[in-house]
């Protein structure tokens, strides 16, 4: 695992954000939360951004200008997409993905496995 590795779960619905960030927190990893591109484009430039997770609750026009920061020539931010049933508006995807349906362990495996060099 990266050392110090920060990560930024962006969505729309506080509550699920602060849960996901509690449950990446509680399992020894860094994380915060975004409701908006102005948050996230703040927090890589007072620290590294590893890892931007993409909930299920972002809107296709917000999932997509978060993809275009993380992929933007001066970032290199791995992304995880949160999907979950027919509400998540981009099934099909060459994004890593995880269905927060599959609980903590699943979503926490996941994580890991992309903050691994």
């Amino acid at each position: 695992m990266v050392p110090d590795a920060q990560i930024v779960i962006y969505g729309q619905d506080r509550t699920l954000l602060n849960t996901r960030a509690w449950v990446l927190q509680n399992a020894g990893l860094k994380a915060g939360t975004a409701t908006d591109l102005d948050e996230i484009k703040s927090l890589s430039t007072t620290r590294t951004v590893e890892l931007l997770i993409l909930c299920h609750t972002l809107t296709p026009p917000q999932l997509s200008g978060a993809i275009a920061l993380s992929r933007s020539e001066k970032s290199d931010i791995r992304q995880l997409l949160l999907l979950s049933g027919p509400t998540t508006p981009m099934t099909e995807t060459t994004y890593p993905t995880v269905n927060p349906l599959s609980g903590p362990s699943a979503f926490i495996d996941s994580v890991r496995a992309l903050l691994t060099p």
